[in-house]
């Protein structure tokens, strides 16, 4: 009953695919009499009434008439209630049924059959809301707290306000003076009459006005004298707040930037998301405007620096010239700490050099060498007016001296630094560019390369207020390619050490070796799930078949060599492939990266399983014959030594047997068959064209109908959704080329003319045209023998897990949709551009 539940929510929902389901076979009766329905096996009485089996035909009868009892029995059963509709219906049904089939029992069980078959689908393709399962992630993180902003705009408010009592103070210093020369000057004139009599004359009158001036000056000057020491006293104390919050948010800003190159270690080996600095970049600038206003009050000119002066000359204030004197020392102390460098653009992972000599010769140099840029920034120098980069030094070093408490720099056989280093200055920001390239270098032994780690040592020498700041870090470790089969070793090198470590600059530890399998496959889910911007993560079951292909130790652990090197086993035999597991791990994720990420993303591709976990899932009786899953291939993996690596999908589809028995059971029917998907032919044919493209048979009619992700199933032409990207690049090579037709004024062959193109060129009509020169090498194949080739030929090899040679021969691909007319036109029109005199060289290039 819970199938007919879902049938009467698609009938709800109008969905169409339903609604001609039930146009000979009664919806009333199939539902009200399904208890007695689905005791047939409908498909396997349908077959044998198609082969004239007796058995099969007296058995369709059977089950045609005991349907037909069972109608009138519920005929009668609901007559005698109240409410006779159902009872009515029944019968109305029953007479449509019977005047449909005219007794006919045999063709009776086989539209019974074809309705419970395409129930079965629809039911597979039926989604509920929130049936799916995959779990996807956001990789986009914010390494900076929000709440920090708080404390920085308490920061700010305080150095406001420190700021205003400062320049009241200097006021009240600029105004005591004006009335103390104004005082003076009084008293200067009048100091003779200072005891004069009330009884005076005119002129004695204007001598006592004066002297009543010069107490109001006085008064005035003790008025600010006051109202100096209340300022200065409440700078302090802004001054004092300031700096205990600055001495707290500086250690903050420390932390975010120690969490934002933890980010960056693990986003440059794409296992950790992107991190978002750019809250960081202005929080820094935000807090650096702070501390340079502080440091501008103690300029010349400045407000402090005038009270100070003002002190130190006429009434010296020995605590406020001492707390000015400690304050300006604890700002200068978190501007050493706030003032740091980091890399923005990192060196490359692994730098490809060749050396030339035997390597215990004096000789024994680099040969090639592959130059790269690497650029850091000084953390808020910009906030400062008067910021100036004095000097700037790299240094290269060596993981393992650094490890070792060595801080050398690793040098050539002479001692000279083996870095070449040109270096560029932006103007308006502090970030300084190294273009580098390696000279000399010599230190690589011959085992084991990819485990030796480098680094970038910078040195910078900063200036503010005339105070020099000597400021230095690490860049992220990388290697020395110096072969051409090493890219991928190297690879996977920097992913091991950059995920398992947590601190590349703190703790600087050699690379972890071995390491315990569950951390190997934290690394594997968190390189998964970082694949985009938002992915999902590793299924538990899929961490369990990845774990059964790590070459795992009996203690539980992983070296790096077996990560790396050693070559991984087959499925069932057990035998060595050719590639190791971090290989065939790239394979498919690099093949998922360029070709197929939308695909892994919405779980059309099923994701890492065997082909026994496959085979469990579509044997299933409730999965319908043409599902199919996809799965990455386990031994079908091309260019293993190169980043170009890719891995073939395999295509596990469940089809019923031909060698099938009437009354088989449902495992003895249906087999699941496996067959490679590889990725060249997915990329020239889109995912949906490769699938739809194979028969089995030689049936006409695809192989693969439905498709199964993540516990619920899905037709096939969802699959169309992901080849639009490739349809638009397509179309737009086409344009390409018919814009190149234009240019060339490709003419068409008139009557009468010789059966060639003529391509003329304005710029090449006055140019003769090339001596014919003879083929040096072995004729190649034609185009015509090339097409040809392509259209007809299968794909070949198996995939490990197929599970027998026999199925893939059975199988045969269709042209990927071009028409066979279309396909002669183009090969007739690059034969004639081929054999025509009149096509000079210039155009051919271009055509």
């Amino acid at each position: 009953m819970q199938n007919m539940s879902q049938i009467r929510e698609l009938i709800m929902q109008g969905n169409g695919d339903i609604l001609g389901l039930y146009l000979k076979i009664p919806f009333f009766i199939r539902e009200q009499l399904d208890g007695t329905i689905s005791r047939t096996s409908w498909e396997r009485v349908s077959e044998g009434c198609e082969r004239q089996d007796k058995d099969s035909l007296e058995l369709a009868a059977k089950v045609y008439q005991s349907l037909l009892d069972r109608a009138d029995e519920y005929i009668q059963e609901n007559s005698q209630e109240p409410n006779t509709k159902n009872s009515a219906m029944m019968k109305l049904e029953k007479y449509r049924m019977q005047n449909e089939f005219q007794n006919d029992a045999a063709r009776f069980a086989s539209e019974m059959a074809v309705c419970l078959k395409k129930e079965n689908e629809l039911i597979f393709t039926y989604s509920e809301a929130g049936s799916t399962t995959i779990e996807n992630t956001s990789n986009t993180k914010d390494i900076t707290n929000q709440n920090n902003d708080m404390e920085l705009e308490a920061i700010e408010e305080v150095t406001k306000a420190a700021d205003a009592y400062l320049y009241q103070a200097k006021k009240c210093i600029e105004e005591f003076d004006r009335c103390r020369e104004i005082g003076l000057s009084f008293l200067g004139s009048y100091a003779q009459d200072a005891h004069m009599d009330e009884g005076l004359d005119e002129h004695n009158q204007e001598q006592w006005n004066g002297y009543a001036e010069l107490q109001n000056q006085e008064m005035a000057c003790e008025q600010l004298k006051k109202q100096l020491q209340i300022d200065k006293q409440n700078a302090l104390a802004a001054l004092n707040r300031a700096y205990e919050l600055s001495l707290h948010y500086v250690d903050t800003l420390v932390n975010e930037m120690k969490a934002w190159r933890v980010a960056l270690a693990k986003s440059s080996v794409r296992v950790g998301p992107v991190a978002n600095y750019t809250l960081l970049i202005n929080r820094s600038k935000r807090f650096g405007q702070c501390i340079n206003t502080i440091f501008t009050w103690c300029l010349k000119d400045g407000n402090l620096q005038v009270i100070r002066e003002r002190e130190q000359t006429q009434s010296p204030d020995l605590n406020f010239s001492f707390e000015v004197g400690r304050l300006e020392r604890d700002f200068r102390a978190i501007l050493t700490r706030l003032l740091q460098i980091f890399e923005t653009v990192a060196p490359k992972g692994d730098i490809s050099i060749e050396n030339k000599g035997k390597r215990d010769s004096p000789n024994y140099c680099t040969k090639k060498t592959q130059s790269f840029s690497t650029t850091i920034r000084v953390l808020a120098g910009e906030c400062f007016s008067n910021f100036q980069i004095l000097n700037t030094e790299v240094e290269l070093v060596a993981e393992r001296d650094l490890a070792q408490g060595s801080t050398g720099e690793v040098t050539s056989r002479n001692c000279s630094s083996c870095l070449k280093v040109e270096t560029t200055t932006k103007s308006s920001v502090p970030e300084i560019t190294f273009n580098i390239e390696v000279k000399n270098f010599y230190r690589v032994e011959q085992n084991n390369v990819y485990k030796q780690f480098f680094r970038l040592r910078y040195k910078v020498t900063v200036s503010i207020n005339d105070n020099e700041y000597c400021l230095e870090t690490l860049s992220l470790p990388f290697t020395f390619n110096t072969g051409a089969n090493q890219i991928l070793e190297h690879k996977g090198a920097r992913l091991w050490y950059c995920a398992s470590v947590q601190d590349l600059y703190s703790s600087l530890d050699q690379c972890p070796d071995p390491l315990p399998v569950d951390d190997v496959i934290k690394i594997l889910d968190d390189r998964v799930t970082h694949l985009d911007t938002n992915s999902r993560r590793l299924t538990e079951q899929e961490k369990e078949f990845l774990k059964g292909r790590l070459p795992v130790a009996s203690d539980g652990t992983v070296t790096m060599q077996g990560f790396l090197k050693d070559k991984m086993r087959a499925l069932r035999t057990d035998e060595p492939l050719s590639f190791s597991f971090y290989t065939w791990f790239y394979s498919v994720i690099h093949s998922i990266e360029q070709l197929l990420l939308k695909a892994w993303q919405d779980g059309i591709i099923y994701g890492f399983c065997s082909d026994k976990n496959a085979r469990d899932i579509l044997m299933n009786p409730r999965i319908p014959e043409g599902t199919v899953l996809l799965r990455p291939s386990v031994s079908e993996i091309k260019r293993t030594s190169s980043a170009d690596a890719t891995a073939a999908l395999v295509m596990e589809v469940k089809l019923k047997k031909d060698d099938a028995q009437l009354f088989d059971d449902h495992n003895l029917q249906y087999g699941v068959h496996s067959i490679p998907l590889l990725y060249k032919h997915i990329e020239q044919n889109t995912l949906y064209g490769a699938i739809k493209g194979i028969q089995f048979n030689n049936k006409s009619e695809s192989a693969a109908k439905f498709l199964y992700m993540f516990g619920k199933g899905k037709k096939l032409k969802i699959l169309k959704e992901y080849s639009k990207k490739q349809e638009r690049k397509l179309l737009t090579e086409y344009n390409i080329l018919i814009q190149k037709f234009q240019k060339f004024n490709i003419i068409p062959t008139t009557p009468g003319a010789p059966d060639a193109v003529v391509v003329s060129d304005e710029e090449d009509d006055n140019e003769k045209e090339p001596p014919t020169r003879k083929r040096r090498y072995r004729k190649s194949t034609s185009s015509t023998q090339r097409q040809s080739t392509l259209l007809t030929s299968a794909p070949t090899g198996m995939d490990e897990s197929s599970g027998g040679a026999s199925t893939l021969p059975a199988f045969s691909m269709l042209s990927s949709g071009v028409s066979s007319g279309e396909i002669n036109q183009e090969l007739t029109l690059q034969m004639q551009l081929q054999s025509s005199p009149a096509v000079n060289v210039q155009s051919q290039r271009y055509i």
